[in-house]
């Protein structure tokens, strides 16, 4: 059976090394899983709990993403020491629903000097009751290589690293499905 897996970078920053890290693993993963890198963050209306019953399309197509998904990645920077403001507007479009409730997720971070962030974010997913596989996270050091436009996962040595990541994930969701 195909694990699908969305991923979400929470930059809107053309060269993004978030998102190009995102675009990497989905060249890498095999055919057991089906990889979808979410592109709508900016498309996103404002969340205004007044209009939850009344989603955007856009909003709505996100919504059932994440919903028929096995798993989330989330690719974040750290702006001013906090999350961006709009991931957190896309991951605040889900709290009213049931789409990501024990929804299994990982964190990956191209600068490793982001501390603030992933800790914020990681308060943000649990309280929206997601699990969080610890052993997927992954931090590669994409920074030094930012006007390199030919970022490759192999020329940083991470290939190995995302690989294992995405085996332990989807391992975590197995034996979900088989308990």
């Amino acid at each position: 059976m195909t694990i699908s897996i969305v991923a979400i970078s929470g930059s809107l920053r053309e060269k993004s090394t978030n998102t190009r890290l995102l675009k990497e693993i989905g060249q890498l993963v095999d055919s057991r899983v089906s990889f979808t890198l979410f592109g709508g963050v900016e498309g996103l209306p404002q969340f205004n709990p007044d209009k939850e019953g009344y989603p955007s399309a856009n909003t709505s197509a996100w919504i059932t993403l994440v919903r028929n998904a096995d798993a989330l990645i989330v690719a974040c920077p750290e702006y001013a020491h906090g999350i961006p403001g709009a991931l957190k507007n896309a991951l605040d479009w889900l709290v009213g629903t049931d789409a990501f409730i024990e929804k299994p997720f990982c964190l990956y971070r191209a600068c490793p000097r982001s501390i603030f962030a992933p800790n914020a974010l990681l308060e943000v997913l649990r309280t929206m009751s997601g699990k969080h596989v610890v052993e997927s996270d992954v931090t590669i050091d994409l920074q030094r290589s930012y006007e390199t436009s030919d970022i490759t996962l192999a020329k940083v040595g991470s290939k190995e690293k995302i690989l294992n990541s995405i085996e332990r994930l989807c391992d975590f969701i197995n034996e979900r499905r088989n308990s």
